[in-house]
């Protein structure tokens, strides 16, 4: 066994406690020490199986490397390679058991990782087609399916096969694959020809063998050696207890000076910890592993060596667990003492050699910006990443931190290759630098190009690549411990993804927020071309929703309507990807989108297909994520996340002044609702290769002008010169309001005013008419003001039928008064007055004679004014309400849709 691996297992096995088995002999196989797959570094059972209906296999691994697939037990027969095998799937996380001439194939879903104990029972039944497996303390049972459905002929397993341990067989005794062999260590393997109840095989996941010890087993470990050839870099070592808490921590020491502070930061970029022992066992590894950098390490301090994650709080006055924050379960401090500084102070652990019962590991205390040697652990460890290869690379995309080489810690790839700290020693100079190999062949390596001694390969760094299947000699690769949806920071710091490009600096060397363009453009994209169809019969579609903001001018006069519109588009185009999509689209703009991307160029028309001049005030753009990310890109450097233009859209939002021309129809002015319309259409494109979908349009400006309301806004599609467009049109009500008390009630007040000259004295002629004509004149001068005011029409407006019916009834009334007042004056008696001619007498009389008329050819002027007090009011009255009936039903069919 090399020595460096031997001593991490002798570290294991101080780690649960104890070297020699509790009772009896048992043994640990150690296959492919040298980390080398092969084809031949199995273990041959040099015994025969009898033939099987029923067994039960059990055994525990602990995997350093994982294959294709790896196989933990394989059985051979003449006829049939795979008569009865057991494999991992570590990728799928799954156990695989075949049998019985692959009559039977059955799949366990289980939870595996490498450089931790797993542990699994499977116990078959095959007259029955019933098998219990029991792994991580659980159990399932399950029916097995036989896929030749033959009841005639009984499932069993063949006799008179070879069995090889860590390998798979292709033929009896051969046709080994590198691909299919298993590196790691086994422990406690039992093959036994009856079926484990329950409860033995929940003993058993627990460490508890005694009932598999007393059952007559056709296979274990204890008599290794008699029982089983070893293949190449196999070897065989006193077990150890898989079961004892710490089992599954590591422990690594780096050399380097450091700050407690920074030690703590450091572990954490490696997936791991500051080590933190929590009993006796757990600190006598630790002291294991660091010992062998003593000779570095005391020159910091010969007592405190490394630091641990165990502080002084001078606040609850105890010593306390960094990574919990609560009391420290195991302290071993030489001499405890309470300090009684009011600062922080840290906790160093020595380190010595092992010599029998005598490693101690002691603790001291000391200042935590004292530079120590650094000490991680890794609990259940987690893979770090290597980010940049090409996908034909040969190199190994995760990595594991254990064993040492020249005095540092190795980065392990979980297939095929390492990567280790190498010093070449020249005449001249000594040369250091990190390598990255193919365990099975040094000649593929990348050296990476190290700026300092005190570098590791942790971030983005560049290499040096000869041999592999990657294009160009040099790289930037990321080495990164982040897990899945974490980005790594320049220093190696894992943040959440959520918060890489969020304008906010979160990273320490703030390599968050660069390089954060959203828009990812493939090589050759052409921008006059629209998006690719999706079909032959689907153009590419473009979504518009529009919002009128607010109406700026509404004028009669020069038939013009100007207001501000937020207009947005939005679209798919598959040959976009975007990246790093937030929630928030304020996270996901693009600059500068129509210079660089194809957009939709929207032609605007007003009434009558007249220009519209619009003018710019604010362009947004960005990509809105509706929908999940691709697969993640290993061969990308940073951990962004990409979005497919084809499911995600990307919107662009203009606000802008529209100026446009609305012809008015003012036929029913002050009562009238009008009708602005607008044009959409993309100009350059015909239906055929673009779409318009107007979504909605809304109005969330006010409604309330200075004389309409804005009552609707509606739209249609239509085609326009065989390209696809929305037909907007905007609907605003006339407030009336103003014109019925400005002309309305005081028209209809003068009229009633010269109406009311009837009622006058008919011998009062000049008043009578002097009121009329007044009236007459204000009507006049009234009408020619608001008329001024008026755009100038061909047509007669609705409040021009008012003014003239107002200025015809006072007309009529003025001629009806006139009419009368000459029937007076014609036919009037005159009285004829004589003198006598006794005139000359004192007494004077006067003699007088009214002559008499023909009443019956002439009309009596006060009926004439009574009959136009009467019919005057009925006549004027009958248009009044046919002319406000008219109104109500213009006015009924027109619905405010704000309101309703």
């Amino acid at each position: 066994m090399a020595p460096r691996l031997m001593s991490l297992l002798y570290s294991m096995a101080v780690l649960v406690g104890y070297l020699d088995p509790v009772s009896g002999e048992s043994w640990m196989v150690h296959l492919q020490q040298d980390g080398v797959a092969r084809s031949n570094s199995g273990l041959t059972w040099r015994q025969t199986l009898p033939t099987l209906t029923t067994f039960t296999f059990c055994i525990r691994l602990y995997s350093f490397r994982s294959r294709y697939s790896d196989y933990v037990f394989s059985y051979a027969v003449q006829d049939n390679d795979n008569e009865l095998t057991f494999h991992l799937k570590f990728k799928k996380q799954e156990l695989r058991l075949a049998c019985c001439s692959m009559r039977i194939f059955h799949i366990v879903p289980v939870r595996v990782g490498l450089l931790r104990w797993f542990s699994f029972c499977a116990a078959v039944d095959l007259p029955t087609y019933i098998a219990t497996f029991a792994h991580d303390a659980s159990i399932v049972r399950t029916t097995l399916v036989d896929s030749l459905q033959e009841p005639d002929t009984p499932l069993k397993v063949a006799a008179g096969g070879n069995v090889i341990l860590g390998q798979d067989q292709d033929n009896v005794a051969g046709g080994t694959d590198k691909g299919q062999s298993f590196n790691g260590l086994m422990v406690d393997l039992y093959l036994i020809e009856s079926l484990l109840t329950e409860e033995e095989m929940k003993d058993y996941l627990s460490c508890r063998t005694d009932a598999l010890l007393a059952r007559p087993h056709l296979m274990s470990f204890e008599n290794i050696r008699e029982d089983f050839t070893l293949g190449m870099e196999t070897n065989v070592t006193t077990a150890v207890d898989t079961c004892s808490p710490g089992s599954n921590k590591l422990f690594s020491v780096f050399a380097e000076g450091r700050s407690q502070e920074k030690s703590r930061h450091f572990c954490s970029t490696l997936n791991g910890d500051i080590a933190t022992p929590n009993n006796v066992h757990e600190n006598v590894a630790l002291s294991l592993v660091g010992s062998r950098l003593a000779d570095k390490c005391t020159e910091y301090d010969k007592d405190n060596s490394m630091w641990i994650g165990v502080y002084w709080d001078p606040e609850n006055q105890q010593w306390q667990d960094q990574k919990t924050r609560t009391k420290a379960v195991y302290k071993n401090f030489e001499l405890e003492v309470i300090p009684s500084s009011e600062s922080i102070l840290c906790a160093g652990a020595s380190m010595t050699e092992f010599s029998g019962d005598t490693h101690k590991g002691n603790w001291g205390i000391d200042t935590c910006g004292r530079e120590l040697c650094t000490a991680c652990q890794f609990e259940y460890p987690e893979p770090m990443k290597m980010r940049g290869l090409c996908d034909e690379s040969l190199f190994d995309r995760e990595y594991y931190i254990y064993d040492t080489v020249n005095q540092r810690p190795v980065f392990n790839g979980n297939r095929w290759s390492k990567m280790v700290w190498s010093v070449k020693n020249y005449t001249t100079q000594q040369t250091y630098y990190w390598l990255l190999y193919l365990i099975g062949d040094p000649s593929i390596q990348a050296r990476m190009v190290t700026p300092s001694v005190l570098m590791y390969p942790i971030g983005v760094h560049e290499f040096e690549i000869s041999g592999d299947k990657c294009t160009g000699k040099r790289h930037r690769l990321k080495l990164t411990s982040c897990r899945q949806n974490m980005f790594t920071c320049g220093d190696g710091m894992c943040i959440d993804l959520s918060k890489r490009c969020n304008l906010e600096l979160d990273c320490d060397d703030h390599t968050d927020e660069l390089n954060c363009e959203t828009l990812v453009k493939p090589p050759g994209y052409e921008k006059r071309l629209p998006p690719p169809k999706v079909n032959s019969s689907t153009p590419a579609i473009v979504n518009i929703t529009c919002d009128i903001r607010l109406i700026r001018k509404l004028d009669l006069l020069d038939s013009q309507l100007i207001m501000d519109v937020v207009f947005k588009r939005s679209w798919y185009d598959s040959r976009l990807r975007y990246k790093n999509l937030h929630a928030d689209n304020n996270l996901n703009q693009i600059d500068d989108l129509m210079n660089r991307a194809w957009y939709p160029d929207v032609t605007i028309l007003g009434t009558d297909n007249s220009q519209v001049n619009a003018q710019p005030r604010r362009t947004a753009a960005w990509g809105e994520r509706t929908a999940g990310p691709l697969p993640d890109n290993y061969q990308l450097i940073d951990e962004d996340v990409f979005y497919s233009g084809a499911a995600n859209p990307l919107v662009l939002q203009r606000e802008m002044t529209f100026d446009l021309m609305c012809t008015f129809d003012l036929t029913l002015y002050p009562f009238d609702t009008q009708r602005c319309t607008m044009t959409l259409y993309v100009g350059a494109y015909t239906r055929h290769y673009v779409l318009t979908s107007l979504h909605n349009v809304t109005f969330s400006g006010t409604r309330r002008l200075l004389e309409y309301r804005v009552t609707g806004v509606r739209h249609t599609p239509l085609e326009y010169q065989d390209k696809s467009g929305q037909l907007i049109e905007i609907v605003l009500a006339n407030l009336y309001g103003y014109y019925i008390s400005s002309a309305y009630v005081p028209t209809m007040l003068l009229v009633i005013i010269s109406y009311l000259t009837f009622f006058f004295s008919l011998d009062d002629f000049t008043n009578r008419v002097m009121v009329s004509l007044t009236s007459l004149l204000v009507l006049a001068a009234l009408f020619s003001q608001i008329a001024s005011g008026l755009p100038k029409t061909a047509y007669l407006k609705l409040i021009d039928v008012w003014f003239i019916f107002c200025i015809l009834s006072d007309f009529v009334m003025v001629t009806v008064l006139v009419f009368i007042n000459s029937y007076m004056l014609v036919h009037k008696p005159i009285t004829t007055c004589v003198l006598p001619l006794s005139s000359r007498k004192r007494t004077k009389v006067k003699w007088c004679q009214t002559p008499k008329l023909e009443r019956r050819h002439l009309l009596n002027p006060r009926q004439v004014n009574s009959l136009a007090q009467v019919l005057l009011p009925v006549l004027m009255g009958l248009f009044i309400f046919i002319y406000f009936a008219c109104i109500a039903f213009f006015m009924g069919t027109v619905q405010d849709e704000f309101e309703t």
